[in-house]
This record gives structure tokens, C-alpha cells and sequence, in this order.
């Protein structure tokens, strides 16, 4: 055990000092052995403009075959291809170019109950004039962390006992900082920006020796842990701590759960369900599966053991659960794949049918007819029914943009590639909207009042394909976009340019 002991001036009682590995020479020769068989392993890939991937041998930075062989180091790394961890990117166009990689390491030290948490970089360098191998090893204690019972710690190197506290925020959807009085639902900690991120995990049983992690079962964690790609600190050190269900969730082998636990609500129930949240009927399909959070936030709200089936509402967990209140979810699936324009375009799919649907209640249609919930042409019937709600609505505006469109007739405009003209109706922008996935159908009753003009620019071989929608306003383009509001080309803007320079601003009658 640590004492207490004076500071040098004899002033104050403070911790014993503790022996913090300083370089190379304090990391045990088993921690060296474990960052070296990683490192020995790891595949440099260069990824070119087009997109092509090149792999490379990390010791001689010579090109892999097609099996991952290198011929000239004789070594084979068939098994680490598919493991995103042992993949190393980086950031340069040529293989020549590289003089450093980097892979970084987590490893756990106990002294006595005293924990430590070492963030170890092991770097990879490069010796271009070398004759034969030219790969080195370097490691470096990049930063030190003192596991407490209220977090942990950054230790300041030369500042005996004295730390500035990692940062507990978490960000929300919309950028807002939740402070720690809201840490029981979400804690996180900076890490390294980088996959390439390994635990040390042969020594996780020392942590039995400490008060803090004695009853954690942290240890049952050892393969997982080097496994997973999205090592969290806080999994490691506050959760295990600080949340009962980490210790019952490893327990009960649900791995993903437990490293995440902080954002989940379990109490302390008698029973499985009253716990958990979900039948205990679902719990071998939980553990076979390793269920992560989202997964389990779809079970508890729509209990099945089609794990295809999750993983269907997991694409667009928030939109799909509100669909199940209205469509069979499994039919909604098979629908899906079955939808060749559904499969092109899944998660916008998944919304215009939300809005198709919601589309067919406002007009009193019958949801109990497949043949209306899953059309064959769904865009073609998705259009209709947005039409008919448009124009239900206000049955003048179909009307109105058809006559402001004879007017602005007057600035139809092409040249030897392009043509330009007015939208003329409220299919014509529902068309548009949908063709161009963007969400030019909610300014009909804009463009109805003259408050904005919109106008279709496309090629002229192909006038009835979409291809820039520009929104004008007092004689000047103000939005110009391409499909999913991407950015036009500069031949296009040239274009708009040209028609700009002639257009004739036509304003509202009071204006």
C-alpha cells in the first residue's frame, strides 16, 4: 500500500510519489512484446483519386500481392486484411513518402490499489536510404492517466499529484454541452484521433487488486476489448466504476451493452425484464447477436428476434419506428428489398415513405389495402398523393403557378448544351423535388405569390431529366443545386451567369 508522506518543505501531507513509467526503458518487456507483434503486422493501404487501394508490407513498404504476400519480407497478412485495426492510411500520395506511422496503445498498470492508464505511441519509422529493411521502432509515453474513484485524471509530468480534469462534456445534436450533473447518462473522454487504437489486455486481472475495480469483472473483457474498434476510456475506467449495470451486463455476456452502459436506464429489478426493459424470452438472441445500444433502444421499442430485421429499422431507427403504428415493419422490410428504387436510395426512400403515408391519412385513404401501401411505381404514387394534398389545400395554386409561369416564359433561356425554363405547375416541382431529392415541393405556395421564382435548368437532349434546380429572387439567382443539394459545376455556373446577365426581373404586382 501507498503511504502518506511530507512534501519537501515538510508543510503538507501528500500521496507517497508514484513510480510513472517515464520512456522505452520503464514499459515492461511483455507490453514491448505485445506493441511489437502488432506493429509487425499492421498493412499500409494508399488510397489513389479513383478511389483504388493499394496494399503495401510495413516492413520493406513493397506491394502486396493479391493474397496480402509479401515476397521480399516472406510474410503473409491474409489474416489482418479484414481487421480495420491492423489498416494504416496515411496521408500521402506516394509510398516513398512516408517517414513515420503511427499505432497507439492503452495499457493498464497497478501499484498496489493504485491504478494507472498509459497512452503508449508506438511509432513506425523510415529509413529511405537503408539498403535492406528499413523499418524501425520507437515507442514514447504520449500521456499518463491516474484512474480515481471520481474519474480520471490527466497527470501532469513533473507536477507530482497534481492534474487538470479530462473532459466529461458531452455534445448534443445540436452542439450543446451537458454538463456532469447529466454524466449517468453520457460519459465520455478524449481519446487519440485514430483507429489505430489496441489495449493491452494480458494483465486486466491485476485489477482485482484494486477497491475500485474489484468488482467490475472488467477482466471477462479481454478479447473484446482488442476486438473492438471503438475503445472508449470511459468504458475502461469511469463506467466500471461508477455504473451497477456494467458489472451485470458482463455478467450476463452482453459486451457491447456493458462498455456503454452509461447510456442505458438499468435498475436494480427483481426480475430480467424489470431491469432490463425487455422480456428475458429475448435474452440469448441479445447475447448471441452482442446487441449494441441502438439495437437495444428498437428491441425494447418493438420486440422481435429477427435480427435482420433491427438491423432494417436501424438504418433509420427514428422515421421507421413512427411507420410502425401504420405498416406491418417486416412487410415495410421485404417491400424495401424488394424496390429496386428503394435500394438506390435507402434513407431518403425510408422519409418520402413516411411522408407518403402520412400523405394517405390526411386524405382518408385506406391503409388496409397492400396494393395502395406498397405500390409497384411508389414514386409515381408517392408524387400523386403529395399533389393532390398540394392542391387540396389551396385549390387556386395549381393556377397561379401556371400563370406566373406564362410570364416568366420571358426568360427561357439556352445555349448549345443547356436550356432554362419556368416551373408550370405543382407537378412539375413535386417532380422536380423528387427527381432531385431536395425539397423544392414545399415553395409551391411561394412560387403561387410570386415570393420567389423557381426554374428547371437541364441539358437540352434530355429536358424531362432534372438536373439544377435555381431558386430566383428580385432578378438575381440565389440557390443553384444539383441532386441532394450538392453543388453545381463550374460550367453550369457559367451558364446561370449568362442567363442572369439577360434575365428580366419580373416582380410581384405590390412590388
Amino acid at each position: 500500500m501507498r503511504q502518506l508522506v511530507f512534501d519537501n518543505d515538510f508543510k503538507d501531507i501528500v500521496d507517497e510519489k508514484i513510480n510513472y513509467w517515464t520512456s522505452e526503458d520503464d514499459i515492461p518487456q511483455k507490453v514491448k512484446d505485445f506493441i511489437k507483434k502488432i506493429t509487425d503486422d499492421v498493412i499500409i493501404e494508399l488510397i489513389a483519386e479513383d478511389g483504388h487501394i493499394t496494399p503495401y508490407c510495413s516492413h520493406c513498404l513493397k506491394e502486396l500481392d493479391d493474397n496480402y504476400y509479401c515476397s521480399h519480407c516472406d510474410k503473409n497478412y491474409f489474416k489482418q486484411k479484414d481487421d480495420k485495426k491492423y489498416i494504416l492510411n496515411p496521408y500521402v500520395k506516394y509510398i516513398n513518402d512516408i517517414e513515420e506511422l503511427y499505432v497507439y496503445f492503452y495499457v493498464f498498470d497497478v501499484i498496489d490499489d493504485y491504478i494507472v492508464l498509459y497512452n503508449i505511441v508506438a511509432t513506425l519509422e523510415y529509413n529511405h536510404m537503408a539498403p535492406l529493411k528499413y523499418k524501425s521502432l520507437k515507442l514514447g509515453i504520449k500521456q499518463i492517466y491516474d484512474v480515481k474513484k471520481d474519474g480520471l485524471y490527466e497527470h501532469i509530468e513533473g507536477e507530482d499529484l497534481k492534474y487538470s480534469y479530462i473532459d466529461k462534456f458531452y455534445e448534443n445534436a445540436d452542439g450543446e454541452k451537458i454538463n456532469e450533473d447529466y454524466v449517468s447518462n453520457y460519459t465520455y473522454f478524449e481519446l487519440p484521433y485514430d483507429s489505430n487504437l489496441f489495449l493491452y489486455v494480458d494483465n486486466l486481472d491485476d485489477l482485482k487488486k484494486s477497491p475500485l475495480y474489484e468488482h467490475s469483472q472488467i477482466w471477462k473483457l479481454k478479447d473484446y476489448f482488442n476486438k473492438n474498434d471503438d475503445l472508449l476510456l470511459s468504458s475502461l475506467t469511469y463506467n466500471p466504476i461508477h455504473f451497477p449495470q456494467f458489472e451485470y451486463l458482463i455478467k450476463m455476456g452482453l459486451y457491447n451493452l456493458a462498455i456503454y452502459c452509461s447510456q442505458l436506464e438499468i435498475t436494480n429489478g427483481k426480475s430480467f425484464k424489470e431491469a432490463v426493459g425487455v422480456d428475458k424470452k429475448y435474452y440469448n438472441f441479445m447475447k448471441k447477436h452482442d446487441i449494441n445500444v441502438s439495437q437495444f433502444r428498437i428491441l425494447k421499442a418493438y420486440p422481435t428476434n429477427n435480427y435482420d430485421l433491427i438491423e432494417f429499422i436501424g438504418t433509420d431507427e427514428y422515421i421507421i419506428l413512427k411507420l410502425k403504428d401504420y405498416v406491418d415493419l417486416y412487410e415495410l422490410k421485404k417491400y424495401v428489398e424488394n424496390n429496386n428504387q428503394a435500394q438506390n436510395r435507402i434513407n431518403h426512400f425510408i422519409n418520402d415513405y413516411y411522408d407518403y403515408i402520412m400523405g394517405l391519412i390526411k386524405l382518408g385513404v385506406n391503409l388496409k389495402d397492400k396494393k395502395v401501401l406498397y405500390p409497384k411505381n411508389f414514386y409515381e404514387e408517392h408524387d400523386r398523393i403529395l399533389s393532390e394534398i398540394i392542391i387540396t389545400n389551396n385549390p387556386e395554386l395549381d393556377k397561379k403557378i401556371h400563370n406566373l409561369a406564362n410570364i416568366l416564359s420571358l426568360n427561357i433561356y439556352e445555349d448549345d448544351e443547356y436550356i432554362i425554363f419556368p416551373a408550370d405547375s405543382v407537378n412539375s416541382m413535386i417532380d422536380e423535388s423528387s427527381q432531385q431529392h431536395n425539397c423544392v415541393r414545399t415553395y409551391c405556395e411561394r412560387v403561387g405569390n410570386n415570393d420567389c421564382q423557381i426554374y428547371f435548368m437541364r441539358h437540352k437532349k434530355d429536358r424531362d431529366k432534372s438536373l439544377v434546380t435555381v431558386e430566383v429572387q428580385n432578378g438575381k439567382v440565389v440557390q443553384a443545386r444539383t441532386r441532394f443539394n450538392n453543388e453545381i459545376t463550374n460550367d453550369q455556373k457559367k451558364f446561370l451567369a449568362k442567363w442572369e446577365k439577360q434575365m428580366i426581373p419580373i416582380f410581384k404586382e405590390n412590388d
